[in-house]
């Protein structure tokens, strides 16, 4: 996060009780002791109390900058002076109470509360008040914040509100899910626009129609765990140029099926980016030649890598033909079928990267979750029952940590903050519940939509239409 920060720019660490000392002395190793502006302290009060020890009603948060100059914009957070009159500076001057107090270190404002309109649900939700002082004392209109880890998305909601860029990063795909229905929301409140959600068009990325006030597009990126279905809305190119990056190889530019080159003996061939669509024996077989008229050696062993998603019998079966063909033609030629979802392609990257361990590399590719069956069932009058049956994560050791429901779907997005986060902890992890329940307002039809995501990063959406009678 230091290299990436601006020379005149601002870090805040927020953290409680538990590690806010040994936060602050990493920070000090890595910014520098000299760079420690404040303990910005945050009082929340209210609550209950333990009667052993004095209330812990606070929380600590570490104001560090990059250099010896950075932004700070008081005159955008003063706030109001608690005498309007008679009170005079130490060298005996009027006040101007019009301009406002510079505020100290102490930032007092409850935590986020049921019934403040606020409250999405997310644990580490903070106040948006708390993040927008931040945001206006230590940045312009224009510039970019970053949050990486961020939850439940109140730092990119207050950045776009108040006209900045924004990053956010998060491992927990249900915390992408909350922040980009969260974002979405409030940009159709700043623009007065619906927002246009092209999630069938493979050449549209997420887009708002605007007329109030620009907002700029809101595009999910994902790095390290890729979800599958995800590779049918990139190109062909694209997609060879992420596996030829991966495996340290570089493009190959003749002709023919060679996709790129690894060194001197090693060659690679790479699948259809759609997950579902094999590579053809034809194409195999021009591979192979392309290979030996154009790259074969001698007193060289060559290695041929076929990468892809999946490989059939049929396939697999005419791969070892050729290998009996290299061997009665003595050729010194081997072929390696490498599925892109297996140990096998991760061992391969890992085998050019001897500087990571497996417990730091993180590449994942992941499958989305699957929904039988919405059902639903009366209570009384409108309000209705409903399951998300048949509900399970589709990955090795996955399980679903998350349930969504939005009960009027328009447009592919869940805009229902009160179903945003349906779940439970058991056994010391997070499970999904599956079940929910709605009183709606009139009869009518609607579109239901459930959307639930498992605990490596899978996610999938299962709508139906339901009449209310």
């Amino acid at each position: 996060m230091r290299r990436v920060l601006k020379d005149i720019g601002s870090i805040y660490i927020h953290c409680d009780w538990h590690a806010s000392h040994y936060i602050k002395c990493e920070m000090d190793k890595i910014f520098g002791y000299d760079n420690f502006q404040n303990e910005f302290i945050w009082y929340y009060g209210g609550g209950g109390a333990s009667k052993e020890r004095w209330g812990r009603k606070h929380d600590v948060i570490l104001f560090y900058t990059k250099g010896k100059e950075w932004t700070f914009n008081i005159d955008a957070v003063r706030i109001p002076h608690k005498w309007t009159d008679g009170q005079k500076r130490a060298d005996g001057s009027k006040r101007d109470y019009d301009k406002g107090k510079i505020p100290d270190d102490v930032f007092i404002h409850h935590s986020v509360m049921p019934w403040g309109g606020e409250k999405i649900g997310y644990p580490t939700q903070k106040p948006e008040e708390l993040l927008e002082q931040i945001i206006k004392a230590s940045s312009n209109k224009g510039d970019f914040v970053a949050d990486f880890f961020m939850g439940g998305g109140t730092t990119c909601a207050v950045a776009q509100e108040l006209n900045r860029k924004f990053i956010g990063c998060d491992i927990s795909r249900v915390a992408s899910s909350v922040t980009l229905n969260r974002l979405i929301r409030d940009a159709e409140q700043i623009s007065g626009r619906t927002a246009s959600i092209n999630i069938d068009k493979k050449d549209k990325p997420l887009s708002l129609e605007l007329t109030i006030k620009e907002i700029p597009d809101i595009r999910v990126y994902y790095m390290g765990v890729y979800p599958i279905e995800k590779f049918e809305f990139i190109g062909q190119k694209e997609f060879e140029d992420f596996i030829l990056t991966s495996y340290e190889s570089r493009r190959f530019t003749g002709e023919g099926e060679i996709t790129g080159v690894m060194n001197a003996a090693t060659s690679v061939l790479i699948g259809s980016v759609k997950p579902n669509e094999s590579i053809p024996e034809a194409r195999l077989k021009k591979f192979v030649e392309d290979i030996l008229k154009l790259r074969y050696q001698e007193n060289i062993r060559m290695k041929l890598k076929v990468i892809a998603w999946v490989f059939p019998p049929s396939l697999q079966r005419y791969a070892k033909v050729l290998e009996n063909y290299f061997f009665k033609k003595n050729l010194a030629v081997e072929i390696e079928l490498i599925p892109i979802n297996s140990q096998l392609f991760r061992k391969r990257i890992l085998e050019h990267y001897q500087d990571t361990s497996k417990s730091e590399f993180l590449l994942k590719f992941i499958s989305q979750p699957s929904i039988m069956d919405i059902v639903y069932k009366k209570v009384s009058g409108l309000k209705y029952k409903f399951e998300a049956v048949g509900a399970r994560s589709n990955n090795i050791d996955g399980y679903l940590i998350n349930c969504q429901w939005d009960f009027n779907f328009a447009g592919g997005k869940f805009g229902e903050s009160e179903f945003a986060l349906m779940r439970e902890q058991k056994d010391g992890k997070y499970v999904a519940i599956l079940k929910a329940e709605k009183e709606f307002e009139k009869l009518g039809r609607y579109i239901v939509a459930c959307r639930v995501q498992d605990n490596l990063g899978g996610e999938t959406i299962k709508t139906k239409g339901v009449e209310i009678k």
